[in-house]
């Protein structure tokens, strides 16, 4: 059969068949106009989650810790981090532009009591308010009261989490935290105990219960000068460090300080 015969019967089916051929156009439009959509929104997902990433996690931030051993090294059991190091790893790199030190919660963590039950904590982070800030802009940030900017303020800010059952928590309460000193086989000392009052100063937004070294549901936090007087401690748990460069060599200089 020739190529215009073909052409011809199928101009005819057209015409004879309208409803089935107009439905038929329809679904590849639908069809076509579906898959662009999909792409769309795909390309706005992965540009959406990109952008929580880069200011929620703050990816463009190293962490320093203890050294745990890894890697086939052997860890130094003396070896401690402390608080003033972050004025040590500041000089170090033209590329590192804020350094904020974490400290290390009490050893076995901190219970609040709430209707007379006890609840463990579930991280206390004495850090400097501002810093944290502008560490993650996104995530230690509230309407919900007023994040305290003087270090000297003895105030807390709270998770999400403790804002809800059981808890309850509002901005204006009186918190306790409880902790003990323990033995040398780590068990806690009940008559050894310690305690922190404070009141709430803001309840950070959900942000899904984990902060990857950031802000977290669970978290409680006090500014780092009140906390290292009510730990007793200036022991580091962490010292994160934002970088404006990808270069190994801020990561070298970083480790080599050991």
């Amino acid at each position: 059969m020739r190529f215009f015969d073909q052409l011809g019967y199928a101009g005819n089916s057209i015409k004879t068949r309208k409803a089935r051929a107009g439905l038929t156009t329809l679904g590849i439009t639908i069809g076509i106009a579906a898959i662009v959509a999909l792409l769309a929104l795909s390309n706005g997902f992965q540009a959406s989650i990109e952008e929580q990433f880069e200011l929620g996690f703050s990816t463009n931030v190293l962490f320093v810790t203890k050294n745990t051993g890894g890697y086939g090294e052997t860890a130094d059991p003396n070896f401690q981090l402390y608080i003033n190091d972050s004025d040590t790893i500041s000089g170090l790199s033209p590329h590192i532009n804020l350094v904020v030190p974490r400290l290390a919660q009490p050893v076995g963590g901190c219970n609040i009591t709430v209707g007379g039950k006890n609840y463990t904590i579930g991280s206390v982070m004495g850090v400097n308010f501002t810093k944290f800030n502008d560490l993650y802009p996104t995530t230690f940030a509230t309407t919900n009261g007023s994040i305290p900017i003087e270090d000297s303020n003895t105030s807390v800010v709270i998770g999400y989490k403790y804002g809800q059952d059981p808890y309850n928590y509002k901005v204006g309460d009186n918190i306790t935290l409880t902790w003990y000193d323990h033995n040398l086989k780590g068990n806690p000392i009940l008559n050894a105990s310690h305690t922190y009052n404070a009141t709430v100063a803001a309840i950070l937004p959900a942000i899904g219960g984990f902060g990857l070294g950031g802000p977290s549901d669970s978290g409680v936090y006090i500014q780092l000068t009140p906390a290292i007087d009510a730990f007793q401690s200036n022991v580091s748990m962490s010292i994160g460090i934002r970088i404006d460069s990808d270069e190994q060599s801020v990561i070298d200089e970083v480790i080599a300080i050991r």
